[in-house]
């Protein structure tokens, strides 16, 4: 009987023991689950007020569009049309209901596009613009393209008043170039640097190009040709790295001055040479 008893008595220790910890356990977490419900309470009831005064309110309905562009390689016509598409339509959307992030992605899919924005404007103005990428220079292929400053290429009518661009030759797989996209080729890169660095040093270089040879052979090098100006000769070759192209570029901007307060006419000059740089007329 003492044995049943003793079991007894510690049974029910236990039992008060649990009771006291779930009684605590529920003070500790009704604030939290009440701040959760409220939460939510006060939640449904923003989404609430934000459909009706803003989203389902006429004031706020679209009226105007504000197109910004440069250039002719994408009109506004086409951004009204491809907002259109999206299904943003004066006196028809809501201008809260308007993705701008998304006319972002979309328009910045086009390859002429190098930077796009779209903003709203209370109470009912959508503003929409986008920087245009212009050609350098044209790749010479069986479907010429021509490619900016950065690399990426752009097919002929989304570069269209650029015919007097350098040509760029000598491109390997020029083909599997694709618009919009920036290409992957060091050679081609180097050639565009060349062309970055001939305006930077204009004065001391005045080289005048019309065309750039892109030659794969190690090492690696372009074969610039120029108009005639200053000491060169038509039609000129400029022999440069496609690595370490500043250094040569000096190099060449002291032959370029010495021949010229010479008189000498220049018909050919090869900077990847570091020393004894060949040079004819």
């Amino acid at each position: 009987m003492a044995a049943r008893t003793k079991l007894h008595i510690k049974t029910g220790a236990a039992a008060t023991s649990h009771s006291l910890a779930g009684r605590l356990l529920a003070k500790l977490l009704a604030p939290l689950l009440i701040t959760l419900v409220l939460a939510g309470v006060l939640g449904g009831i923003g989404w609430g007020m934000h459909w009706s005064l803003l989203r389902a309110n006429p004031f706020f309905t679209l009226r105007t569009i504000d197109v910004q562009t440069e250039g002719q390689g994408l009109t506004a016509p086409a951004i009204i049309d491809i907002l259109a598409e999206m299904g943003y339509r004066p006196g028809e959307t809501n201008l809260f209901e308007i993705d701008v992030r998304a006319i972002r992605e979309r328009l910045e899919k086009a390859a002429v596009v190098e930077r796009a924005w779209a903003y709203r404007v209370m109470p009912d103005h959508l503003a929409v613009g986008f920087a245009q990428r212009f050609p350098v220079a044209r790749l010479r292929a069986r479907i010429p393209r021509f490619i900016d400053r950065s690399g990426h290429v752009l097919l002929p009518w989304e570069a269209e008043g650029f015919s007097l661009l350098p040509d760029i030759v000598g491109v390997r797989d020029p083909d599997t170039l694709r618009p919009g996209r920036k290409a992957e080729d060091e050679v081609l890169l180097g050639a565009l640097e060349f062309l970055r660095l001939n305006e930077e040093y204009a004065e001391r270089l005045d080289c005048k190009v019309h065309m750039l040879q892109l030659d794969y052979h190690p090492p690696e090098k372009i074969k610039v040709y120029v108009r005639r100006a200053g000491t060169f000769r038509e039609n000129a070759q400029i022999v440069v790295p496609v690595r370490n192209m500043r250094p040569a570029l000096n190099r060449l901007a002291v032959i370029v001055r010495d021949r010229t307060g010479l008189g000498l006419p220049t018909g050919f000059v090869d900077v990847t040479y570091q020393e004894n740089v060949p040079v004819r007329e």
